[in-house]
This record gives C-alpha cells, sequence and structure tokens, in this order.
C-alpha cells in the first residue's frame, strides 16, 4: 500500500565490531547497493488525490554522514537524537548515520527511511543487500518468511476469517480512551532487550512463537493500563493491530507498503500458562499460509485509489489500538568483513494511537522497540510491564 506520509520513519541501528570505516569508503558501498534497492532512487508524487512513485536521485553526501561521539556515548541515544531530524531535503527519505567513537573497536550503523518508501519486509530486505550481498541464483530472500513459499488458494471460510481480522482493525477503536485524554505529537522512546531463547521457553509447550510469547507479556500491562484509565472496559480482551507482512516472493524488492493490518483481540484473563495458552490460539490462524494467501487477496486485489483508502482509514485515530509488529533477520549480517552484532529497532507512532511496539531478533538476542504517547500517564513504563511480565512467564527452570 502507497502512504504518501514520507516523515513517518522507522529503520535499525546496526552495531559492529572492528575499526570504523571510512566516511569515503562506506559511500562508496552504499553508491554500489543502490543498484539493486529501488526505493531509494523514488519519492511519492502526491496531488493529495493521488498518489505515484517518481524518480528522485539520492544524493550520498547528503544521506550518508557520521558522526564521532565521546567516550562512553550510548549510539542508541545518538541514533534517537538523529532520528529527530527531518531528511535532507530535496532527497529521498532515507539516509545512513555512521556512529564510532563511543568503544574501542565499535561501531555503529543507523538506517532509517520513509515508511511510504518501505515496510519492514522491504527494509530487512535492503539490510540482507547492504550487509550480506544479494541471494545466489534460486535462493529465497530471507526477507519472505517461509510460509509464503506454500502456495495454498483460500477457501472462503478463510477469506470470511482474514476479513474478520480486517474488519475489527478498521472498527472504532473501542477501549482505547478519547475522553479526558488529549493525544499529542510528543513520543517516548524506550527499549527492552532478552536472549530469545525466553521467549521461546514461553511459548514452546503451548505450541507457540516468540511471537505468541512477546503478546502474552504486552496484554498484562496493556489490561492493567485500561483497567485503570480506560473510559471503556474490555472485557473480551486488548485490541491491538498485527502488522502482517503480505508481500509475495516476486516482490522482494518493491518499495512501498505491503502490510495488512489484522485486528486482533489479546486475551488477558488468567496468568502464566493459561494466559500464554490463550494467545497462542487467539494468534494461531496467523500462521497458516492460507490464511495470509486470504489477507493478501483481501489487501492487495483492488486498485491502488482504493488502498490508499484503505490506509487513511487504518490509521485514523478513530480506529487506534496498540500497534504491534515482529521481525526475524535470519542472515548473519556483515560489513566489510566486521560482524553485525546486535541490531536495535526504531519505529513510529501515528498521531492518535496509544502505543506502538516492535520486536526484532537476531542471532539470538530480542530487542523490543516501545513509542508511546506522551500524554497518555503511565505508558511511558510500559517497556519495564513488559520485562516484569517476561520474568513472571518465564518457566523455572527454563527448558
Amino acid at each position: 500500500m502507497l502512504h504518501s506520509d514520507l516523515d513517518i520513519r522507522f529503520g535499525a541501528l546496526f552495531h559492529l565490531t572492528g575499526t570504523p570505516p571510512s566516511l569515503e569508503r562506506l559511500r562508496d558501498h552504499v553508491a554500489e547497493r543502490a543498484t539493486a534497492i529501488p526505493a531509494w532512487g523514488l519519492t511519492i508524487d502526491s496531488d493529495g488525490r493521488r498518489h505515484r512513485w517518481a524518480a528522485l536521485p539520492p544524493s550520498f553526501n547528503h544521506q550518508v554522514r557520521e558522526r564521532v561521539l565521546a567516550p562512553g556515548t550510548s549510539p542508541r541515544e545518538a541514533a534517537s537524537e538523529v532520528n529527530r531530524e527531518p531528511f535532507a531535503h530535496g532527497t529521498p527519505a532515507w539516509d545512513f548515520t555512521l556512529l564510532h567513537g563511543y568503544a574501542p573497536e565499535r561501531y555503529a550503523l543507523f538506517y532509517r527511511v520513509g515508511h511510504g518508501l518501505q515496510d519492514g519486509g522491504g527494509a530487512l530486505r535492503t539490510a540482507e543487500i547492504f550487509f550480506g550481498g544479494a541471494p545466489a541464483a534460486g535462493e529465497r530472500a530471507r526477507s519472505i518468511p517461509r510460509t509464503r513459499l506454500k502456495r495454498t488458494a483460500p477457501s472462503l471460510r478463510q477469506l470470511a476469517h482474514a476479513a474478520a481480522d480486517l474488519t475489527r482493525a478498521a472498527k472504532s477503536s473501542g477501549p482505547w480512551p478519547r475522553l479526558g485524554f488529549t493525544y499529542s505529537r510528543e513520543r517516548c522512546h524506550h527499549w527492552a532487550e532478552m536472549p530469545s531463547n525466553r521467549l521461546t521457553a514461553i511459548a514452546r509447550p503451548h505450541g507457540g512463537t516468540r511471537h505468541d510469547a512477546f503478546l502474552a507479556a504486552l496484554a498484562r500491562p496493556l489490561h492493567q493500563w485500561l483497567s485503570h484509565h480506560g473510559t471503556v472496559p474490555c472485557p473480551s480482551g486488548v485490541p491491538v493491530h498485527i502488522a502482517v507482512n503480505v508481500r509475495d516472493t516476486h516482490e522482494t524488492d518493491l518499495p512501498g507498503n505491503f502490510v495488512a493490518p489484522a485486528g486482533i483481540l489479546l486475551p488477558s484473563a488468567g496468568t502464566g500458562s493459561d494466559l500464554v495458552r490463550a494467545v497462542v490460539e487467539a494468534t494461531d490462524h496467523l500462521k497458516h499460509p492460507a490464511h495470509w494467501a486470504a489477507l493478501r487477496h483481501i489487501t492487495r486485489g483492488g486498485s491502488k485509489t482504493l488502498e490508499w483508502a484503505a490506509v487513511r482509514w487504518f490509521n485514523s485515530p478513530k480506529r487506534a489500538a496498540v500497534l504491534t509488529s515482529c521481525v526475524v533477520v535470519r542472515r548473519l549480517l556483515s560489513l566489510f568483513g566486521d560482524p553485525v552484532c546486535a541490531i536495535d529497532p526504531f519505529t513510529a507512532l501515528p498521531m492518535g494511537f496509544p502505543a506502538n511496539v516492535l520486536m526484532l531478533s537476531y542471532q539470538g538476542r530480542t530487542s523490543v522497540a516501545f513509542v508511546t504517547d506522551a500524554a497518555l500517564p503511565g505508558l511511558d513504563t510500559l517497556h519495564t510491564q513488559w520485562e516484569r511480565a517476561v520474568a513472571d512467564l518465564t518457566p523455572v527452570p527454563m527448558p
């Protein structure tokens, strides 16, 4: 789906081990890889009603820069400062910032991009090309989940189920507060990190994934917040929008957004195993190839005008809910022989939505970005509450 607001940006901070490259060498590498990444040479031309791609050559001198940090400075805090700056005028909405000086034999590379140019799948594909080269002939892109490769035609029942997910995402926001609270443009950014096997240990006994454990730990503090601050009770669960990547194999390198919002009511009753089991059951249908095919059929089968109307509809504050997404980087990444040892995600929060939570797993480490509206009291501690919920749900001893 096209999204014309290029100022809504997201990205990732890649932590590397080794000697930082020169800025000239980095710019040469970006220029070389740009030929394989179409989004880097585009912008969105809009007259307010129609939106179309327009060529816009990148300026590597403006879009690839560096910052030398004082020893001991947090690269994540430095990247957060960079992320508050607008993109360079007259260039496509993406850039790289090399961060170094904060520790010996350590440096970081911060990539950010306007959500109109790329979605999570597109940004992951960019990381694969930039840090690892293009796959060999016949190798599938790692940014396409395994389920996408199983060609399963959706049944009428599955189409109805997918339509129900989209309908829930399009309905009025229900329990999220509108009375007594004023949404703002001020954002609180926090992160939580932990070994990925902790989340796996929570969900696997119930047939789930680490994404299910992530959601189960998120359901508890959200329910508590709504119980304390909400204007409407939520006895049936906590409404969230889960971003589903509907990008197909032949669309791996295309710019734009190929995301469908699945509206899910996260179970919030019960504790421990009962809660995890209920969340696994609530999200089970999202893991099936036929359900993905049904979501894709519904969201990608219409005209571009209808797609844009759907984007505006889903992004309306009247249909606000907590936004969640999950990215798994399966390929080992490196730059000039220096390994990427960790990745921290960065995400944005549309106006009128309470929170956006993005989980990214790479090489046994899971990092979760939490962005909340500063006008909503107490949500700025969602990251610490989530960590406590994970600790409560973790089996002892771990398997």
